[in-house]
């Protein structure tokens, strides 16, 4: 017997909210990927530090295009995107992640992602957390024994679980899982990737005996040796 284990709704809607930035008059725009590297940038808003809403990014890039004088309602998705990358406007994988999953904790739980996730810094890093959570997420947070577990069997991998690759850097997150009877035959991911902005891609499972950085991405992935899954606690 097939089955498709999806997301909720409402995490779901912000995910697409993301691929497809709506700009008005058909100009749908996939979030470019920004990561702040500068720390001068550190205090701006979410939308310039790559850890905005798709609300927040969309205004502020309506803003920018004010302030450069251009007449944004000319402008194509193409015009729109460029733009995006020249001002540093876009979101980060652990940016991505954190909205989408506060929608689904939201979707199980009714309760804030952002008031349950677990600091292990000082008192001034958490009271910084407690002002801006979603500017102090990252995925070593979000991927930490105090937040979230491995999930070490294929087929017990469920939506909203996440993987995380390349040293802690990078993060997808499992929208769909395709199973027949107890055994994982698919799964269907979303990412905010450097090359590729915010989309998706799916990972077929060969060998549910084998760890998923041995199965087949589509397309394929730089992972850096690393591919493991895991799941906020308080979802448990």
């Amino acid at each position: 017997m097939s089955d498709i284990l999806k997301l909720p709704q409402q995490a779901q809607d912000v995910i697409d909210a993301y691929a497809g930035l709506d700009f008005g008059h058909d100009r749908l725009v996939a979030c470019p990927y920004f990561i702040n590297k500068r720390a001068g940038r550190r205090m701006q808003i979410p939308a310039l530090v790559g850890k905005g809403t798709p609300e927040e990014i969309i205004e502020e890039v309506k803003v920018h295009a004010k302030m450069k004088r251009l007449d944004f309602a000319e402008m194509s998705a193409e015009e729109i995107e460029g733009f995006m990358r020249q001002e540093g406007i876009g979101v980060d994988c652990s940016g991505f992640l954190a909205h989408v999953m506060r929608a689904y904790v939201f979707a199980h739980i009714t309760q804030d992602l952002f008031r349950l996730l677990r600091q292990r810094r000082g008192l001034l890093s958490r009271i910084l957390f407690r002002m801006h959570p979603e500017k102090n997420i990252n995925v070593a947070l979000l991927a930490s024994e105090a937040n979230s577990e491995e999930v070490l069997d294929v087929n017990d991998i469920l939506p909203g679980d996440f993987v995380i690759s390349k040293n802690e850097e990078h993060v997808y997150i499992v929208s769909e899982v395709y199973k027949e009877g107890d055994s994982v035959k698919k799964l269907h991911y979303w990412q905010s990737g450097e090359k590729e902005n915010v989309c998706d891609g799916s990972i077929v499972i060969s060998d549910s005996a084998k760890p998923l950085l041995k199965q087949t991405w589509e397309p394929e992935q730089e992972l850096h040796g690393q591919a493991q899954v895991r799941r906020l606690k308080c979802v448990q």
